[in-house]
């Protein structure tokens, strides 16, 4: 139909919390809308400016480069094949404004060696289950 979304109503960076350690399997706490899960595999990281690892990652933020991101090392046996984890949001009420569609968007990177699968999930019982919206 050519319809745009509606503007932004949750905007999140990370601008405003601590870098965390780079190393993998590293703990890393922050506070805000999205968190690491519980009973994964390792931490998301909080980070500014190219990551560490050779050959991985991105250059910097979506935003010229200067703002902090999340992103996952998976350098290192801690964070090898078939580990899993997790980011979280806090519940987030959905209100269509008498459409039928809602839009989410996020920026990702995907680059280096043995990158597993992104999934964007959703629950509508508390996180009893979980189905997928989004997969790359």
């Amino acid at each position: 139909t050519g319809c745009l979304p509606p503007p932004a109503t949750i905007i999140e960076n990370f601008d405003n919390y601590d870098e965390c350690s780079t190393t993998c399997g590293a703990v890393c706490d922050f506070p805000g809308i999205w968190r690491n899960g519980s009973g994964d595999d390792f931490d998301w990281l909080v980070y500014r400016g190219k990551t560490p690892t050779v050959n991985t990652g991105p250059g910097g933020d979506v935003n010229g480069g200067l703002g902090k991101y999340v992103y996952l090392e998976s350098s290192g046996t801690a964070c090898t094949n078939g580990r899993q984890t997790h980011l979280i949001s806090n519940c987030i009420r959905i209100n269509k404004q008498g459409t039928d569609t809602c839009h989410m968007s996020f920026n990702y990177h995907m680059w280096g060696v043995n990158i597993g699968t992104l999934r964007l999930q959703y629950s509508t019982d508390g996180g009893a289950t979980w189905a997928t919206m989004w997969e790359r």
